[in-house]
């Protein structure tokens, strides 16, 4: 697999578009098998399709959830500038 897709990634850089558009051909007749079981909150196991479904949606939720900053007014050289930090800026 990681050979394939080595490949695919060789024939893009190549400019070579006809194998490039063949490889990636193969990709799509492969059957993507999904995991039925995750794991709640608490982290016991789910296997029901429909509680599964629900945790991957609850889970990306909270993930791209991004909580809001108050703007900062600040006066310079008798201007009001509005900053505003964004959340990854803690993060370093």
């Amino acid at each position: 697999m990681n050979n394939k897709i080595l490949q695919i990634e060789y024939n893009h850089k190549r400019n070579d578009t006809r194998k490039f558009f063949q490889e990636i051909k193969t990709f799509k007749h492969q059957q993507l098998i999904l995991p039925t079981t995750c794991k709640d909150i608490s982290g016991n196991t789910i296997s029901q399709i429909d509680e599964v479904l629900a945790r991957w949606k609850e889970h990306f939720q909270n993930l791209l959830s991004v909580p809001k900053i108050p703007e900062r007014q600040q006066q310079i050289s008798g201007k009001t500038v509005t900053t505003m930090k964004f959340p990854h800026q803690h993060i370093m």
